[in-house]
């Protein structure tokens, strides 16, 4: 017993002395993280005003910027707590990953159809859809896509929408989670694994997406 409670003495002393190094050098990854997606979140939208809400010191933030056109982004970057070497273990254990969250509100351009592309493995993001729509959910398609990148629920109310979803992930810098055009919100929406290069490939996306999923008011 006393042999056992020496080396929990030591185990302790151990990982006192380590998770300080441990802490300042994941706490600059993180700093540097947020710096470079914050900085390319702001060259590929180039917002008119903007505001930041922190979530909590390196947690992440919360942002709404205006556009041009009246168009507004909402944004939400969050980081899983990597700084702490004692939570290490289970954020490796439960595949936590730092995720950045961007919706398009439209206010010159409308959403033509209803479309959902759902990581099959995220539950967060399959109940959130499945909260947005109610009933409306057993109403539209659905397709089960298995590809390189994992596999997805498609729910889309246009069959041609499938090849899109396949394209979208496909393309998608890294993995990604949720891409949904809301037809009653008149917004589209990515929730995605990010890096501190994917930001900007991750914009162009949901652009790319938009543009497939939306018509000018006008084109009635």
């Amino acid at each position: 017993m006393d042999d056992l409670l020496s080396y929990l003495f030591l185990a302790c002393i151990f990982l006192a002395f380590a998770s300080v190094p441990w802490y300042f050098k994941m706490r600059r990854r993180m700093i540097v993280l947020i710096k470079r997606v914050t900085e390319d979140l702001e060259k590929s939208f180039k917002p008119k005003d903007k505001t930041y809400t922190l979530l909590g010191y390196l947690v992440g933030y919360r942002a709404k910027y205006t556009l041009d056109g009246g168009d507004k982004a909402y944004l939400m970057l969050t980081t899983a707590p990597r700084h702490s070497m004692l939570y290490y273990p289970l954020i490796k254990a439960f595949k936590r990953k730092d995720r950045l969250n961007i919706a398009i509100k439209f206010s010159r351009r409308y959403i033509s159809r209803e479309f959902h592309v759902v990581n099959a493995s995220d539950r967060r993001s399959l109940s959130i859809v499945a909260g947005d729509l109610g009933d409306k959910l057993a109403k539209m398609l659905k397709q089960t896509l298995k590809t390189s990148r994992g596999t997805y629920a498609v729910y889309y109310e246009n069959p041609e929408d499938v090849e899109l979803a396949k394209s979208m992930i496909i393309k998608a810098p890294t993995t990604l989670y949720k891409l949904s055009a809301y037809s009653k919100d008149n917004m589209v929406e990515v929730v995605a694994e990010v890096k501190e290069d994917s930001t900007i490939a991750t914009v162009a996306l949901l652009k790319e997406f938009s543009a497939r999923l939306t018509k000018t008011l006008n084109a009635y």
